[in-house]
């Protein structure tokens, strides 16, 4: 490889990020394999263990289900997608168990032999078990590409977690910018394509931020779930008391005229100034539905100001006006 000097007065790195790997089972990807392998296989598999069912694990658990494949998902913690509230990760949990998928929650990853395809598991009783797959996924996070790239010598600061960036995306060396999943943080492309935006944006002599209030999080299994803001359980750790508002999809009448109602969307608003504080949707289209709520966010909306808002019915994305109106107790048919 032909190695070439550029040089510039402002740089931007966007260098991403990789697999996390189990520290006792490297990546072979022959049979221990990462998101990347698993976007490419041979053929579809008869069976595949998911290790970790955060966002990816999830992603991957109802793709394959749905094309037939025996998939067993191991998470370590009390249940599917940790940052996600109980409620909607629930109606998720349920629907890959009508799908055939089989979940293991409090349950960890002893170690894993690859000679013969044996992965050990432990359960929160201590029981131990052996299970066989065709294929082993391990998605237990991604770590910022930080190695080797010389940052200590141009006095940047980073750690495991990414490079340290302020809120225009500078490191602390002036001329050196950094955006996406190198920067730790929320590590989706949309997240990303913004922050470069405004990395360059600075880097060009102009003023922008990113407004991390109004961050649209999309996790695409079906049904699919999306939410922005603050969870429930975020709300009220720093709020207290908080308003509630739900519209099920099983009373929405397109959802139920296309066999798909699973579901609900959730307002959050903290009462003291009606403002709109969080969104959480699972369901059908629920990401495109939650570009709604990232508005409301972005504008800093009250739910008294959409009180008076006309949605088109019969739609799917009434609902969210439903479930603004049970906020404040205006609800017609919830």
């Amino acid at each position: 490889m032909k190695n070439e000097v550029i040089e510039a007065s402002k740089i931007i790195i966007s260098t991403g990020s990789e697999p996390i790997p189990l520290p006792f089972a490297p990546f072979d990807g022959d049979w221990i394999i990462h998101s990347g392998h698993a976007m490419s296989l041979p053929s579809i598999p008869d069976s595949l263990l998911i290790v970790g069912g955060g966002v990816i694990g999830c992603e991957f658990a109802s793709i394959y289900s749905r094309m037939g494949t025996k998939v067993t998902v191991i998470e370590m913690g009390e249940k599917l997608l940790p940052e996600e509230d109980d409620d909607i990760t629930s109606i998720l949990h349920g629907e890959l168990k009508d799908q055939g998928v089989t979940v293991h929650i409090s349950t960890a990853v002893k170690n894993i032999n690859a000679a013969s395809k044996t992965v050990f598991l432990e359960n929160s009783d201590g029981e131990l078990e052996e299970m066989h797959a065709d294929y082993v996924l391990v998605s237990i996070g991604r770590k910022p590409r930080v190695n080797e790239m010389g940052l200590e010598e141009n006095d940047i600061d980073f750690s495991r977690l990414g490079i340290s960036v302020d809120d225009r995306m500078q490191t602390s060396n002036p001329s050196i910018y950094a955006c996406g999943d190198v920067i730790g943080g929320i590590q989706l492309a949309h997240v990303a394509f913004h922050e470069g935006r405004v990395a360059a944006l600075n880097a060009c002599g102009q003023f922008a931020q990113v407004n991390y209030r109004a961050i649209p999080r999309c996790i695409y299994t079906s049904p699919e779930i999306a939410s922005v803001g603050l969870t429930e359980k975020e709300a009220r750790q720093k709020y207290g008391e908080i308003k509630v508002g739900e519209f099920a999809f099983s009373a929405s009448g397109k959802a139920v005229l296309s066999n798909k109602p699973a579901g609900k969307v959730k307002v959050l608003v903290n009462p003291q100034y009606n403002e709109i504080v969080g969104f959480s949707i699972v369901g059908q289209h629920a990401t495109e539905l939650i570009g709604q709520g990232t508005i409301m966010l972005h504008a800093e909306i009250t739910a008294d100001m959409m009180e008076d808002l006309v949605a088109a019915h019969p739609t799917l994305s009434e609902s969210i006006h439903e479930a603004l109106l049970n906020s404040v107790g205006q609800a017609v048919h919830c």
